[in-house]
């Protein structure tokens, strides 16, 4: 699965190192909690971009900014 996307190689990598210096998955967890957060948001803008690529590409760049915050707030579908 690692080698479906580029970011999976990154991921397995965060997810071994972080077991190396933490004392449970518990605190794995909570310290890394913004890491995977930040993962998914990446991942979902990405979809967005890619969903909308044809309305994004008539927008400055304050307009695309303010459409992709405003799409990122709402669930996919």
């Amino acid at each position: 699965a690692k080698d479906l996307v580029p970011e999976g190689r990154g991921l397995e990598a965060v997810a071994q190192g972080s077991q190396m210096i933490v004392k449970d998955d518990h605190d794995a967890l909570r310290r890394n909690k913004h890491l995977y957060d930040s993962l998914y948001a990446y991942c979902k803008l990405r979809i967005i971009k890619e969903k909308h690529k044809e309305k994004l590409s008539g927008m400055d760049r304050k307009q695309r900014y303010e459409f992709l915050r405003a799409e990122m707030k709402k669930p996919l579908r």
